[in-house]
């Protein structure tokens, strides 16, 4: 079982489990989300920033794309 950081957020946002299960996709910061795979429990690479406060991701059907 992996355990992740807790990032310090003033809005909880859900985990978003990929639909193949294999990556998670859990929010850094206020505008920051990381994909972390959970088969290692290890984040895929460096935290995906915005420009602007991250509300809701989810992955593409093809688990490529996260919007």
């Amino acid at each position: 079982m992996c355990e992740f950081p807790k990032a310090p957020t003033l809005i909880w946002v859900p985990p978003i489990l990929s639909r193949d299960g294999q990556r998670v996709a859990l929010r850094a910061n206020l505008n920051a989300v990381q994909v972390w795979d959970l088969a290692t429990c290890r984040p895929l690479h460096d935290p995906l920033s915005s420009p602007g406060r991250i509300g809701w991701v989810s992955f593409s059907p093809n688990h490529d794309i996260l919007a």
